[in-house]
């Protein structure tokens, strides 16, 4: 994906999904009332400065596979090596209002439901996980590699923030950036080509 397209899905993303907070932090009317924001009114995108991560789904990878990839690739371990809360807890303990995705097209289901890296070290490389044999956007870091995350698939992600939100309702607006991933990468063994986010895959985003 060509970097300047990328940065404008990141940039839509961010500012679409934010702004679809802001609405539903308001009334239906359009006024301010005791469930919304205090400032929904006058709030400006530009005006907003708050606390994000990136990767914000990302689990480090499990010891047997840790171990691996620091035997392999030691800066990419390191890399690797950090756990976030699940999207909710981040909104709730650590005041987080700014969240990254990365997002992996899967139409057909099952494209990443079988672990490359895992197989390569113990033989077994099944998820044994349903949710990734059901077609729809899956979220991760690095296919076949660094894929743990708390929350597996797009509609996962963003359910889990649609409920905090309800139950939070005079939350202050969340940013939410989308990276659309498809590139390819190299491993001494046989990894998943993404599927490429063309103009059809963007659409079904």
């Amino acid at each position: 994906m060509q970097n300047s397209r990328l940065q404008r899905f990141i940039l839509g993303g961010m500012v679409g999904v934010a702004a679809a907070f802001v609405s539903a932090c308001g009334n239906s009317g359009g006024g301010s009332s005791q469930n919304s924001y205090p400032r929904d009114d006058v709030l400006r995108m530009h005006e907003a400065q708050v606390i994000g991560t990136h990767n914000s789904y990302h689990v480090q990878p499990k010891p047997d596979l840790f171990a691996g990839i620091l035997a392999l690739a030691p800066p990419l371990a390191e890399a690797w090596q950090y756990t976030h809360l699940a999207l909710a807890e981040q909104f709730s303990s650590q005041q987080i209002r700014q969240i990254e995705i990365d997002v992996y097209a899967d139409p057909e289901g099952g494209l990443y439901a079988n672990r490359a890296a895992m197989e390569f070290l113990t033989g077994d490389g099944a998820s044994n996980l349903p949710e990734l044999d059901e077609p729809g956007f899956k979220v991760l870091h690095v296919q076949d590699v660094d894929f743990e995350s708390t929350c597996l698939t797009f509609k996962s992600c963003l359910r889990e923030i649609q409920v905090w939100s309800a139950a939070n309702p005079q939350h202050y607006p969340i940013l939410v950036l989308v990276e659309a991933k498809d590139e390819p990468i190299e491993a001494p063994f046989e990894t998943v080509i993404p599927i490429v986010f063309d103009a059809e895959q963007l659409d079904a985003l």
